[in-house]
């Protein structure tokens, strides 16, 4: 539908311009406004000229328009989602307050793979003894659910939602995680914004794996497997900047944009970031060229992919909703 409506809305383009030269129209008035049109000098014509402009306009406003396979409501400062890649059920945590207060009143809901809210407080932080306290990206492994919560990893069983424990930082403590994500061999590694840095985890321990500005304050990261490096998004750098196994700085195309947030890849190799102070949300395709996917969605902190469907999972913080996206096939 979308790309029936490209064609059109080209058409009228084309017939537009087409139109609008032959008839020697919108020329202003000397000394007139530039950005007006001025209907008195376009001639008895004027009218078709701006039929053509409204058609035009129609059509765009269509395409501008999102489609959303579901949508969900009644969230609390929801931030980070991760899929379930075996039962493809959606799990959104709830910060419930304030990003980087510890209150534990946290909690992660539980979604089923068509949008249903299956349990608003799945894991409910108020009735945990560690606490939940403003729980962000998560990922799922070997059938746990991993949650970062500023300044501690929480690990959890699936599918009952019993905690485990919590991995061990040791000497490193980190001041403010953000994301989680697994890399070769099921290694964790997780991003701390406030430190720049990333740590790598195994056996629950966590150790240091790259410290250094460049991260740009990160707030997302992501293993490309095919390209063997990670892809790591920063909130006050606005760039997105890729990193490999030994913990240094790959070169790839300049991706700068602002405050970025969350990041997803599809079965694609695409990669979707997210921009709070653009309210978008742009694609990367394998070349690197970046492209506005959803321009002026709004604040969106999170999105994941939904294989089945081929849809993107985005969390609205703002509005606290959490929808679905599909991606178009072109």
């Amino acid at each position: 539908m979308q790309n029936l409506l490209r064609w059109f809305n080209n058409a009228y383009m084309y017939f537009f311009f087409r139109i609008r030269n032959k008839m020697n129209l919108c020329h202003p008035r000397a000394g007139g406004d530039l950005m007006r049109f001025p209907l008195t000098a376009c001639g008895n014509d004027g009218g078709s000229f701006i039929w053509l402009y409204f058609f035009s306009f129609f059509f765009t406003f269509f395409l501008s328009m999102t489609t959303y396979a579901f949508t969900v409501s009644g969230f609390s400062q929801p931030y980070g989602v991760v899929i379930d890649p075996v039962t493809n059920q959606i799990y959104v945590s709830n910060m419930n307050g304030t990003a980087d207060v510890k209150d534990a009143n946290g909690f992660i809901s539980r979604l089923s793979s068509e949008g249903a809210l299956e349990m608003l407080r799945f894991i409910d932080g108020e009735k945990l003894s560690t606490g939940l306290h403003a729980p962000k990206g998560m990922v799922i492994v070997e059938r746990k659910l991993y949650v970062a919560d500023i300044t501690a990893l929480h690990h959890f069983s699936l599918p009952e939602g019993k905690f485990l424990s919590d991995i061990d930082f040791g000497t490193h403590p980190p001041q403010h995680l953000y994301d989680i994500a697994v890399g070769p061999e099921g290694k964790l590694f997780a991003v701390d914004a406030l430190t720049n840095t990333i740590y790598r985890i195994a056996d629950g321990k966590a150790e240091i794996f790259v410290q250094h500005d460049r991260l740009g304050q990160p707030h997302s990261l992501l293993w490309n497997a095919s390209k063997q490096y990670f892809l790591v998004a920063g909130w006050s750098s606005g760039e997105v900047t890729a990193w490999d196994l030994q913990g240094k700085q790959k070169y790839i195309p300049s991706l700068l944009l602002k405050t970025l947030e969350g990041m997803a890849r599809d079965d694609r190799e695409q990669v979707y970031v997210t921009s709070l102070a653009l309210r978008s949300l742009f694609r990367i395709k394998p070349t690197f060229a970046l492209t506005s996917f959803q321009p002026g969605i709004g604040e969106v902190t999170d999105i994941g992919f939904l294989l089945p469907k081929k849809e993107l999972v985005i969390v609205f913080s703002e509005k606290k909703e959490v929808t679905s996206i599909p991606i178009p096939k072109d």
